[in-house]
């Protein structure tokens, strides 16, 4: 099987078979999760949670996200649409709409109060993003950063 993504301004090429690729928006990945020696994507779909394992690091994979996926510990890159709540402490606790527990490290609690602070959270189809004028915006149906939004 092949093991390369493609990604796009808005979208990304999931291999799922040696012929034959998946394209998911941004917006559609809930959390991705890193179980050696596979990238987990754990995604929505029509109201579906959906999972395809691709042979590719997690830092490639981080190097090509868009702001509104974050990695927030060494085995885990979480979507900011997809949390239902959180819980600060010495570490944060994630609770995903699927009800996955995902910790935040220490190292990256900083960051990520500091990248949840520039964005806000619109619906995945969002109506409103066409008033972003952000020309190179790469979080539409997902967030648009609270400055840029009209």
């Amino acid at each position: 099987m092949s093991s390369v993504i493609n990604f796009y301004p808005f979208k990304l090429e999931l291999p799922i078979s040696r012929n034959s690729t998946v394209v998911y928006k941004y917006s559609d990945i809930m959390y991705i999760k890193f179980d050696k020696p596979y990238s987990v994507f754990y995604l929505m779909d029509c109201e579906r949670k959906k999972r395809y394992s691709v042979s590719v690091s997690m830092a490639k994979i981080e190097r090509n996200l868009p702001r509104i996926l974050f990695r927030c510990n060494p085995t885990t890159i979480i979507n900011y649409c997809y949390i239902k709540e959180y819980l600060i402490h010495k570490t944060g606790i994630l609770i995903m709409i699927d009800d996955t527990i995902i910790t935040i490290s220490k190292r990256k609690m900083r960051d990520f109060k500091i990248r949840k602070a520039s964005l806000t959270r619109l619906t995945p189809l969002c109506e409103r993003c066409h008033l972003c004028s952000s020309k190179d915006c790469q979080a539409r149906d997902a967030f648009c950063i609270k400055e840029k939004l009209e």
